[in-house]
């Protein structure tokens, strides 16, 4: 996992730290990490270790596999897009429409 899935997981332990209704500094009291590690954690800019992982998610009462689960959803969404693009009889017309659409993105 690196630099944007990185961030993806720094804005879930963000989101569920809020919903905690915790700082920054009750984690890293909760975990023996300073509120800069935190920081760094929830921007994406530092890399983790599974024993750091583990520390936040239990400090933050969720399961390990939860702060995973937004990019699982989103992998079954896109095969489940793929699947049908594949059967689809105009399938070249759709691959073409989806790549138009993604040049609009890219500029």
């Amino acid at each position: 996992m690196k630099l944007e899935q990185e961030k993806q997981v720094g804005k879930q332990i963000v989101a569920y730290r809020e919903m905690a209704d915790l700082t920054q500094q009750d984690v890293g009291d909760l975990t023996n990490l300073t509120s800069d590690q935190i920081g760094l954690l929830e921007r994406g800019q530092r890399n983790w270790t599974l024993s750091t992982l583990i520390r936040v998610t239990n400090a933050l009462d969720i399961n390990l596999t939860t702060l995973f689960q937004p990019f699982e959803q989103n992998n079954e969404q896109i095969n489940q897009l793929l699947q049908k693009i594949e059967r689809n009889p105009k399938k070249e017309t759709l691959l073409k429409a989806f790549n138009e659409i993604l040049e609009t993105y890219d500029d």
